[in-house]
C-alpha cells in the first residue's frame, strides 16, 4: 500500500478525521463491500461521527465521492505519504537535536539514530510486502524459463562441488552459519567461496574481525598462484615465482573482491549490516561474508555475548532478505563434550557457541569436522526445505585450499576399477 492512516496530518486534538475515514473505507473494502457505494459510505461515516469533521455531506461527496477524483487517487496518495514522511524526518532531527545537546553517550545516540532512519525509510519505501499466491506463481515460472534457458543455477556457486551439485548454491535472502572449532579452516572456507563467487563477477565483502587485510591477500595469491602461503608471508620468493605473483595479483585487478577490516565501533553489527547497504549500492555487492560472530563488538556496554549474537544473527537474517543476497556467519563452537585427552567428536547443533539464536535464525548450518590426515568433513546440519547431508573434502595446507578427495583416497577406492575412468577406454 503506498499510504495508511498514520500518514494523515491530525488537528489541534491530535485526531486525524481524514485517517479516520481512510480506515473505515479499508474495513468495508476488507469486508467485501463496495467503497463505490455512496449512500453505504455516507452512512458508516454518519455513523463514526466524522460528517462534521470533514466539512459536511456536500463537501463529503464533492471531495471524496467524485468518480473524477479517483484518477488522481495515487498521486494524491503519494504526495501524501511524502508529506508524512517529511513531518516525521523533521521531528527526528528536532529529537536528535535536543538528544545530542545533552549528555547521551555517542555509542546510544548512534544506535538510536539508525533504529529511527530504518523506521523513516521503511515508511519512505512504496514496495508493498503483500502478494497474491498467483503473483508469486507467474514470478517463480519467469524465473525457472529463465535459469533453463541460460543453463544457469538461481543460486551462487561456490565451487564447492557438493554444496552447487545437491542445493544449487548459496541462494539469496538466505543466512548460512559455517561452524568449526579453531583450526579446523572455516575461515580458509568461506574465503574460497566468497574468491570462487567474485570470479564469477559477483560482488562479494569478506568482513574479517579476526585476520588482516594482508593475511588475507596472502591466501588469495597462494591459491591462485599455487605458491606456499608461508613463502608469501614471509616474502621468500625467488624471480620466477615473484613473476608469477605479479601475474596473479594483475589478473586480481577486475576481480569485484572487497575486504574488510573494521574495529572498534566499526565492528559492531549495525556498523557492517550500514557498509553492506552501502556497497551493495555502490559496488554492486552480492554476497556477505562475516567471520566470526563471537569477536562481534558489543553495540553499548551493557551488551554481553550472548545478547550481542543474538541481535547479530536476526540483524543479518533481516539484511540477507532486505538485500536479497546470502549472508554467510562463521561460528566457533563449543568444546563441551570433547574428551580430557584432547580429541573432538563430531559436532551438533546444540555445539554452536554463545546464543541458541544462530541455530534459529539461520537457514542452513554447515560444520567442519577434522577426520585427521587431511581429511575435512563437511556436514550439513540444517537446510531449510532441504535434507541434510555430509560430504569429504581435502584441505591442502601451503594453500588455505578444500578440495574434493582424489578416488584413490577414498577407503573404499579399487585399483583394478581405475582404467574405467580413462578416456581412452
Amino acid at each position: 500500500a503506498i499510504v495508511d492512516s498514520s500518514d494523515f496530518p491530525v488537528d489541534e486534538t491530535g485526531r486525524s478525521p481524514t485517517g479516520q475515514l481512510f480506515d473505515i473505507l479499508i474495513e468495508l473494502h476488507r469486508s467485501g463491500v463496495s467503497i463505490r457505494d455512496a449512500r453505504l459510505v455516507i452512512s458508516q461515516v454518519e455513523k463514526a461521527g466524522l460528517m462534521e469533521q470533514l466539512g459536511g455531506r456536500a463537501r463529503f461527496t464533492n471531495d471524496f465521492l467524485d468518480p473524477d477524483a479517483a484518477e488522481n487517487a495515487t498521486h494524491y496518495a503519494r504526495q501524501l505519504r511524502r508529506a508524512a514522511v517529511q513531518r516525521q524526518t523533521r521531528k527526528l532531527a528536532n529529537q536528535f537535536a535536543t538528544r545530542a545537546a545533552g549528555n547521551e553517550e555517542p555509542e546510544t545516540l548512534a544506535a538510536w539514530m539508525r533504529v529511527e532512519l530504518d523506521a523513516i525509510e521503511s515508511r519512505a519505501n512504496e514496495s508493498d510486502h503483500v502478494s497474491r499466491i498467483d503473483a508469486e506463481g507467474i514470478a517463480l515460472l519467469a524465473d525457472i524459463d529463465a535459469a533453463r534457458e541460460a543453463g544457469t543455477s538461481p543460486g551462487l556457486l561456490t565451487g564447492i562441488d557438493h554444496i552447487d551439485r545437491t542445493y544449487g548454491g548459496l541462494a539469496n535472502g538466505r543466512l548460512y552459519v559455517l561452524g568449526a572449532r579453531p583450526g579446523v579452516g572455516k575461515s580458509s572456507l568461506s574465503q574460497q567461496i566468497g574468491e570462487h563467487i567474485a570470479g564469477q563477477n559477483h560482488g562479494t565483502l569478506f568482513v574479517s574481525l579476526e585476520m588482516t587485510r594482508r593475511e588475507l591477500a596472502e591466501r588469495y595469491f597462494a591459491r591462485r598462484t599455487r605458491l606456499n602461503n608461508k613463502l608469501l608471508g614471509n616474502h621468500a620468493l625467488n624471480d620466477f615465482e615473484r613473476t608469477r605473483l605479479a601475474s596473479a595479483v594483475e589478473a586480481s585487478r577486475d576481480v569485484p573482491f572487497w575486504i574488510a577490516e573494521p574495529f572498534g565501533r566499526r565492528a559492531t553489527v549495525e556498523a557492517i549490516c550500514a557498509d553492506t547497504r552501502v556497497r551493495c549500492a555502490t559496488s554492486d555487492v552480492r554476497l556477505l561474508i562475516v567471520d566470526y560472530c563471537q569477536i562481534l563488538e558489543p553495540s553499548n556496554s551493557q551488551q554481553g555475548e550472548y545478547q550481542v549474537i543474538t541481535a547479530a544473527t536476526r540483524a543479518f537474517k533481516q539484511l540477507s532478505r532486505e538485500l536479497n543476497i546470502p549472508v554467510v556467519l562463521l561460528s566457533q563452537l563449543s568444546r563441551k563434550g570433547d574428551d580430557t585427552k584432547g580429541s573432538t567428536r563430531r559436532p551438533k547443533l546444540s555445539d554452536l557457541r554463545s546464543s541458541g539464536s544462530i541455530e534459529q535464525d539461520a537457514d542452513c548450518v554447515i560444520f567442519l569436522h577434522d577426520e585427521g590426515g587431511g581429511d575435512i568433513a563437511l556436514i550439513v546440519a540444517k537446510m531449510r526445505g532441504a535434507e541434510r547431508s555430509e560430504a569429504m573434502l581435502r584441505f591442502d595446507g601451503p594453500t588455505c585450499s578444500f578440495n574434493a578427495p582424489e578416488a584413490s583416497d577414498m577407503d573404499n577406492y579399487e585399483p583394478h576399477f581405475s582404467e574405467y575412468g580413462d578416456p581412452g577406454f
